[in-house]
This record gives C-alpha cells, sequence and structure tokens, in this order.
C-alpha cells in the first residue's frame, strides 16, 4: 500500500531542516528530499550527516500537500525549502512569469556559448529532435503529418557527380550548401549532375 509521508529531514550539523511530501512502498524509506539545496548540502555535508523524521502520514497525496503547505515556511534561514509548501515542487504560476520575465532579452557570453557549443559537441541528435528544434526556431508548429513527410524529404537518397548520400542533408553538408539549396537544384534542369535516387 501506498504510503504519502509528510517528512523533515535535519542536517546534524548545522541544524537546518527541509520538509517534503513523499509517497512509496517501501519500509523503511531512506529517501531524504529533492530540494536543490538539500541535495547541495547532502553533497556537501554527506548523507551520514542528515537525519529524516516522519511528521504524519496520509491515505492521499493530495491532503499531504495541504498539511505540507500549512507548516513550509520558506522564508525562514533555517530551511532549505525554497518555495512554498504544497506545491509537489512545482514553482506557482505567478514565480514562472517572474521567472520568465527575468530571462526575456538575456543574451549569452562568448564564453557561455563557447561551453554550450563544447558539451553539445559529439552529441547524435535523432531526425525527430532536429526537425523539432528547427521548427521551434522558425516558429512553425509542425503537426505528426507534416513533421513526418519533412522527415521523408529530408531522408530521400540523392547524388551528386555519381557521388551517392543516403539523405539531403549529407550531400548539402558535402557540398557546403544548404539542404534548400540542394532541393531546388535536385527538381531543376539545369544541374544535371543533381539526382534523387
Amino acid at each position: 500500500m501506498t504510503k504519502h509521508l509528510v517528512y523533515k529531514t535535519t542536517n546534524l550539523v548545522n541544524g537546518k531542516y527541509y520538509i517534503g511530501v513523499h509517497s512509496c512502498k517501501c519500509n523503511p524509506c531512506r529517501y531524504l528530499g529533492s530540494g536543490v539545496a538539500l541535495k547541495a548540502a547532502i553533497r556537501k555535508y554527506g548523507r551520514d550527516n542528515f537525519k529524516r523524521q516522519t511528521l504524519r502520514d496520509f491515505s492521499s497525496r493530495e491532503e499531504a500537500l495541504v498539511f505540507e503547505k500549512d507548516i513550509v515556511n520558506f522564508k525562514s534561514s533555517q530551511t532549505y525549502n525554497m518555495v512554498e509548501g504544497g506545491l509537489g515542487g512545482q514553482h506557482n504560476p505567478e514565480t514562472l512569469r517572474k521567472m520568465s520575465e527575468s530571462l526575456k532579452g538575456r543574451k549569452h557570453s562568448k564564453e557561455t556559448k563557447l561551453k554550450i557549443s563544447s558539451a553539445n559537441k559529439g552529441l547524435r541528435r535523432s531526425s525527430e529532435f532536429k526537425i523539432l528544434m528547427s521548427s521551434k526556431k522558425m516558429g512553425i508548429k509542425f503537426s505528426t503529418k507534416r513533421s513526418l513527410k519533412h522527415k521523408q524529404v529530408q531522408g530521400k537518397p540523392c547524388s551528386v557527380d555519381k557521388i551517392e548520400f543516403l539523405t539531403i542533408a549529407d550531400a548539402a553538408r558535402h557540398l557546403k550548401i544548404s539542404s534548400t539549396l540542394f532541393r531546388y537544384r535536385a527538381n531543376s534542369p539545369n544541374y544535371p549532375d543533381y539526382q534523387w535516387l
């Protein structure tokens, strides 16, 4: 049977605590919490320096979240809680709006761009992911049907000067041109070396 617990995890070194809700079937439960600040403290002080106690258990998660909301004081300097209780780890709409506003118009520094670039190098992205990201950047909302059609066109085998490629993207990369330009040339009678297979 699933238990819905409101628990308090206390740092035995500095007395700071975290209050949360956890639903589980395990007995005994070793879960300490998932708050960002709490996880950082566990890494810093070690798991052995934390003690968890169950404050109350409930028959439903909703009841546990209501109780958590009543007892969490996230503005206290002695707590690892960063948001009000009762949200189940979710930010409230007002906080989300403020976070969104604070990030608008923000530009990455060159150093940050280099870090992002090096972190992404060597990653293999699926065709679906590439189509989705491309469409988001262009502001296009692709339906599944359109997305599949686009994928089929992108995955069409082709050749240039008798060199065969599995996809338009491969051919375009080899020629250092865009996929759109390759598609235009393959469909044009003015470029006989560009062919569909």
